[in-house]
C-alpha cells in the first residue's frame, strides 16, 4: 500500500450543535434530502504550499414540513501537508478535491455518533463529492450550498 499525497495531520471539531426534533413524527419516513445540507468549505494556505487549513461546516436546519429525527450544525478543521514529490502544479487541486472530502467522512461519523445517543434512530448523512469548483464557488460565497 502506498500512502496518499495528502496526509490528514490532525483536525478538531470547533463547533457541534444537535437537536432532537420533537416534533418528529417517528410513524413515517424520515427526510434527509443532502440539498437540505448546506455545506460550507474553505481551504487556506498557511505560508507553505504544502501545509493547509480546510474547514468545513454544515448545518442541517430544514423547516418544520420536513419530517426529520435532528437538526444539525457541525465545523470541523483539519490540518493537512502535500508530501514533497506530488507536483506542485497540482496541489491546489488536491487540496480542494480531497481536503473537504476527508473531513466530510470525519463529519459523517461524528453526526453517527452524536444521534446515536438520541432519542431516536442514528443518522447517516448522504456521501458527497467535492469538485475544486464547488469548493472554490462555497468560499467565495460564503453562502451553505448542498
Amino acid at each position: 500500500m502506498n500512502g496518499a499525497p495528502l496526509q490528514l495531520s490532525r483536525y478538531f471539531v470547533t463547533e457541534s450543535n444537535l437537536a432532537a426534533n420533537k416534533s418528529f413524527r417517528q410513524n413515517e419516513s424520515a427526510t434527509l434530502d443532502s440539498k437540505l445540507i448546506g455545506v460550507t468549505a474553505v481551504c487556506n494556505e498557511m505560508g507553505d504550499h504544502r501545509q493547509w487549513e480546510v474547514t468545513l461546516r454544515l448545518i442541517f436546519q430544514p423547516g418544520p414540513e420536513i419530517n426529520t429525527p435532528y437538526f444539525f450544525t457541525l465545523e470541523i478543521v483539519g490540518f493537512f501537508q502535500v508530501l514533497p514529490n506530488y507536483p506542485e502544479e497540482r496541489i491546489q487541486l488536491l487540496i480542494q478535491t480531497n481536503g473537504p472530502s476527508v473531513l466530510y467522512g470525519v463529519a459523517r461519523e461524528v453526526i453517527r455518533e452524536m444521534t446515536a445517543r438520541g432519542p431516536y434512530l442514528q443518522m447517516f448523512i448522504p456521501t458527497a463529492a467535492f469538485s475544486p469548483k464547488q469548493t472554490e464557488e462555497l468560499a467565495s460565497s460564503g453562502k451553505p450550498s448542498a
